[in-house]
């Protein structure tokens, strides 16, 4: 069955972005480019041209999807008409997006951002957002400025659910598909209680593991603020993606807990790849289903 990368738009620079981006991996992997875009009528529910008023709306951004996207494929000559399919529909976009999310032929989301210093926009920005956190299969967050490039090395969040050992796993097996190096990256809150057991955790895994031709650095760094933190460390030792792990919080979970995940949505200065651990598309099976190392042509 022929993968998809799922890619949500809003029509802006930063969700054109992530579509280049998209179509530039199609080509790599295989894989097919689905476009998709939800829109919520304002229309009056007592009206009797109700369900023609809906159908002609979605008709007109049907044409809009079309349009955008063909312009996309025709600046590209990497992919084909087969390789790209367009959905409209009617409803809270985050809510489509996470139902499309449990499809097995939709492979990663990927979405566009604005990167460091900001969201998108109303649309972009919040479903971006509600997206990561909740989507049942990987999401890949492509800031407005993000290109393609080989991924050499790869920064993994370490902490919390990231340091399951299962998820470790499923990140060295991408990392060594990649031919990169792991920098595992823990940042210290210097206000709470020590953390070197994350660490312990960390090396305990990768010594039980067959990991012997991996790449990897592992690295606490004390500091307040996390995603400063974060993005300076990207910088020094120029980072090409940061991944991240979640799971599907409760609601009591949202209320009183902070998310680092959403905090990524919006001051992630490079792309972002965002996995759940109680997700039901793992990593492993996009691992599987593509051909690595990343190589542009």
């Amino acid at each position: 069955m022929k993968k998809w990368y799922l890619v949500p738009t809003d029509f802006s620079a930063a969700a054109k972005n992530a579509a280049c981006y998209a179509m530039q991996l199609a080509h790599q992997t295989g894989h097919g480019v689905h476009f998709f875009y939800a829109f919520q009528p304002d229309l009056d529910v007592q009206s009797p041209f109700l369900y023609d008023s809906m159908a002609k709306l979605q008709e007109m951004w049907m044409e809009k999807l079309e349009s955008w996207s063909l312009e996309l494929l025709a600046e590209s000559d990497k992919l084909s008409r087969d390789d790209i399919r367009n959905e409209v529909s009617i409803g809270f976009a985050a809510e489509e997006i996470i139902r499309l999310s449990r499809e097995d032929e939709n492979a990663v989301i990927l979405m566009g951002t604005k990167g460091e210093g900001g969201m998108v926009g109303n649309w972009l920005g919040t479903v971006s957002a509600k997206v990561a956190q909740e989507a049942y299969c990987p999401v890949w967050l492509i800031p407005v400025d993000a290109r393609v490039r080989p991924l050499k090395n790869i920064l993994y969040a370490s902490s919390g659910d990231a340091i399951a050992e299962e998820m470790i796993h499923q990140v060295v097996r991408f990392t060594r598909k990649m031919e990169a190096t792991l920098h595992f990256v823990h940042v210290h809150n210097l206000q709470g209680a020590p953390e070197e057991k994350i660490i312990e955790k960390i090396f305990e895994t990768l010594g039980a593991g067959a990991f012997g031709d991996l790449s990897y650095i592992v690295e606490m760094i004390n500091g307040l603020d996390v995603m400063k933190e974060l993005n300076d460390y990207v910088d020094r030792n120029e980072v090409d993606l940061m991944i991240s792990v979640t799971h599907h919080k409760s609601f009591w979970e949202k209320m009183v807990k902070h998310s680092l995940t959403k905090d990524l949505t919006t001051h992630c200065s490079i792309p972002t790849l965002i996995i759940h651990k109680d997700d039901e598309q793992s990593l492993n099976q996009y691992i599987d289903s593509v051909t690595w190392p990343l190589v542009l042509s």
